[in-house]
């Protein structure tokens, strides 16, 4: 008869001090491991946040935005509920069944409410003029989407504001007005099985997203 020991890891939230067990655990006891970094993994793939020099449950997430440095400590459900977005989307690992695994865990870098809204509007401009010009190289995206978020901000967007932003954010020759005019026409174009145009869709979500905002502002 032989004996060995084996070291055998538990994993603590920084903040509340919460043992982390796995969601589909029917028992309910804290999850032990042999292995650091596969106990960190597992962690991950339920929601904690897991980075270099922190370890969180679900309840005391604690973000930075990658792009104007605003800070949010909350729960993971709130930061998603507010509107905080990965910054560079990424394919998402596959799940496993029963996991409670969420796109945000595995972001390297976040976006607040308001820079994930001019990341959107920047990737639905992208698309009109890649519709139109196939090239981006001659576009100000940056410019562009800042000018129709200010629009909305004021509220006179409308079914035209992507024409006067594209026309503000490029030299105008008649080749450009003619991309403004396809890409324009491409964000507006009905889509009989969806019942409205793009950029009603389009409209809306940003609509509603700024409405969101302002109330939790």
């Amino acid at each position: 008869m032989s004996f060995e020991t084996v070291t055998r890891y538990v994993l603590r939230c920084d903040d509340c001090g919460r043992r982390y067990r796995k969601a589909y655990d029917p028992v309910g006891h804290p999850t032990l491991g042999t292995m650091k970094q596969r106990l960190l993994w597992e962690a991950r793939s339920d929601d904690w946040q897991i980075t270099d020099t922190r370890q969180c449950c679900p309840n005391h997430w604690h973000v930075k935005c990658a792009l104007c440095g605003r800070t949010a400590d909350m729960t993971l459900h709130r930061l998603v509920q507010a509107g905080w977005a990965d910054a560079d989307p990424h394919p998402i690992p596959p799940s496993k069944c029963g996991d409670g695994r969420h796109w945000l865990a595995y972001a390297v870098r976040l976006a607040c409410p308001e820079c994930s809204l001019r990341l959107d509007i920047m990737d639905w401009l992208a698309d009109r003029i890649l519709a139109a010009d196939g090239d981006l190289k001659a576009w100000d995206l940056s410019r562009a989407a800042d000018l129709m978020l200010d629009s909305y901000q004021r509220g006179e967007a409308g079914p035209n504001t992507i024409i006067h932003v594209l026309e503000a954010v490029s030299v105008q020759t008649p080749a450009t007005r003619r991309l403004i005019g396809m890409a324009a026409a491409d964000g507006n174009r009905f889509n009989p099985r969806q019942g409205e145009s793009e950029f009603r869709r389009f409209d809306r979500d940003i609509r509603r997203r700024l409405r969101t905002l302002t109330s939790e502002a």
